[in-house]
């Protein structure tokens, strides 16, 4: 049925074109209509706008008041769409949904769609930033030690608790502020925690990492509320000088410092 879908244009009330082509993907997913109905877009382009804190790049519309859809024109098709909150009709003859012609399609949608390499136009030829492997080469050099630079003045951290801590936490965001609660609790228990707080994640604060680990800290914990985004970043600036161990929650779901504390038991400190 592919072969014989074509492009319809869509009238909407303003500022409606994105509910209206939402509820239209929806609509065809619970009636099962995508062998009719195979693609719903909004054309949009990039332009740059002036505003008082300079220049703004920004998306907008091509077609304000317009969706386009591909489909297979049936009456079932047609009362799907045209029964959308928010659509007022189609483009065409009275209530009669006219296609866009292959010509129309190049000349309105030229600006933003992939229309493949018309005759009048030389072919394009995409392959990295240079197509010199010498200059290539300077770029990548330049970049390199841009990259450098920022590890050497960007990279921004908080310290809490480590200077004499056996075992230090590593955490970020919320994170953080939780344990910075759990190393009050193990404080009070006689134990010598700290913290570690990156405020940079990229650049990694690696060199304080580094530094505790060969101080002679018998074990970092990663608390994080994630899978383990972080903790071999860790366990790269420890480089094998203690034992590096992950706790986390997910989904949404929020550790407490009481479970860090025995997180960090269980996992280090009895081991």
């Amino acid at each position: 049925m592919a072969e014989n879908a074509k492009w319809y244009v869509v009238h909407t009330y303003s500022g409606y074109e994105n509910t209206v082509a939402a509820s239209i993907e929806k609509a065809v997913e619970n009636r099962g209509l995508r062998d009719l109905i195979f693609e719903v877009s909004i054309p949009l382009e990039t332009v740059t706008e002036i505003t008082d804190n300079g220049p703004k790049t920004v998306e907008r519309k091509v077609f304000p008041g317009y969706v386009l859809v591909k489909m297979v024109l049936t009456d079932e098709t047609w009362h799907l769409v045209r029964n959308v909150r928010g659509v007022t009709g189609f483009v065409g003859s009275g209530n009669k949904a006219i296609p866009l012609t292959d010509e129309e399609i190049a000349a309105e949608c030229r600006s933003w769609a992939t229309y493949g390499k018309p005759a009048d136009r030389k072919r394009n030829i995409v392959t990295s930033l240079e197509l010199q492997s010498e200059k290539m080469e300077i770029i990548n050099k330049r970049l390199q030690e841009k990259y450098k630079a920022l590890e050497e003045n960007e990279v921004r951290y908080e310290a809490i608790e480590c200077d004499d801590a056996d075992y230090v936490i590593v955490a970020f965001g919320s994170s953080a502020r939780i344990c910075s609660a759990t190393v009050e609790m193990a404080r009070a228990e006689g134990l010598k925690v700290g913290l570690l707080r990156p405020i940079t994640l990229y650049p990694f604060p690696k060199k304080p990492l580094a530094e505790l680990a060969a101080r002679g800290v018998k074990g970092f914990l990663s608390a994080e509320l994630n899978a383990g985004q972080m903790v071999e970043d860790v366990r790269l600036a420890v480089n094998g000088k203690a034992p590096v161990e992950h706790y986390g929650r997910q989904g949404g779901m929020m550790f407490n410092p009481d479970e860090v504390l025995d997180a960090l038991k269980e996992k280090l400190i009895k081991k």
